[in-house]
C-alpha cells in the first residue's frame, strides 16, 4: 500500500503531469496529421500554467512541511493525570526488513520520529505507570522479523 501512495503521489506532482503535457504536446506537434497540431500550443500553455501554480508557496512542498509544525510536542506537565496509567500507542509504518541494515534504517523516518515520542512519553511517567505499544507495519514482512525488530 504504501508504493501505491508513493506512486500516487509522484504521478499527481505538478513537474510529473507537466511533463506528460509537454510530450503530449511535441507528439502533437509532429503528429503527421495537421488537425491535431491545434492542440500542441494548448499543451504547452497548460504544461507552463500547471508549472507556475505548483511553484506558488501555497502548493509548494515548504508551506506542507510547516504545517507538520503547527503542534509543539506533548506538554509533560499539563493534562496527564499521575494516578491514572497511560497507555502510550506508537502506529508503525514503512517497515523494510533488511538483515543488512541497523534497525533504525529499518524503518521510515516517520516510524522513526513517533517511535522517539513514544519513548519521551514513556520515559517521564513513574516506573510501572505506562505502558509503551508499539506497531510495525508491513503486511509482507514475516513475524519473526517483526520481533526481531522489536
Amino acid at each position: 500500500m504504501e508504493d501505491l501512495k508513493l506512486f500516487i503521489a509522484w504521478a499527481l506532482s505538478p513537474l510529473i503531469l507537466a511533463f506528460f503535457l509537454f510530450g503530449g504536446g511535441w507528439f502533437l506537434w509532429f503528429a503527421r496529421k495537421g488537425k491535431w497540431r491545434g492542440g500542441a500550443p494548448w499543451c504547452f500553455g497548460a504544461a507552463c500554467l500547471l508549472l507556475l501554480i505548483g511553484s506558488l508557496p501555497v502548493l509548494s512542498y515548504e508551506r506542507n512541511r510547516a504545517r507538520e509544525y503547527e503542534h509543539g510536542p506533548l506538554d509533560l506537565s499539563v493534562g496527564l493525570d499521575s494516578a491514572r496509567p497511560v497507555a502510550i500507542v506508537v502506529l508503525g509504518t514503512g517497515f523494510n526488513p533488511d538483515p543488512w541494515l541497523p534497525p533504525n534504517s529499518q524503518v521510515s523516518s516517520g516510524q522513526h520520529a513517533r517511535f522517539l515520542e513514544g519513548v519521551r512519553v514513556f520515559r517521564s511517567r513513574p516506573a510501572g505507570e505506562a505502558r509503551l505499544l508499539v506497531s510495525v507495519a508491513n503486511d509482507e514482512a514475516p513475524r519473526e522479523d517483526k520481533e526481531a525488530f522489536l
